[in-house]
């Protein structure tokens, strides 16, 4: 079961300011970050997503902000 997490420093940033992250490869859309916490194992899902076409990405890690950091850097490395 996954436990949703409170928006932090770094989602409220991505949020509020534009060209953080690349924009959507498919609409142009600016995403958004969230996220959960595993309980049962207590790991961390970091889901980066378009709120426009719902494309997402996820990172799943033992520390939020691995896993936000990892599904960051992917966003941007897609081709």
């Amino acid at each position: 079961m996954l436990k949703r997490q409170e928006p932090d420093a770094t989602e409220l940033h991505i949020a509020s300011h534009r060209g953080v992250t690349q924009a959507c490869p498919f609409c142009g859309g600016y995403p958004l970050l969230t996220s959960d916490q595993n309980e049962m194992t207590g790991f961390f899902v970091a889901r980066l997503f378009c709120p426009d076409c719902n494309v997402s990405m996820h990172s799943c890690m033992p520390t939020r902000e691995a896993a936000q950091q990892n599904v960051i850097e992917r966003w941007s490395q897609r081709i």
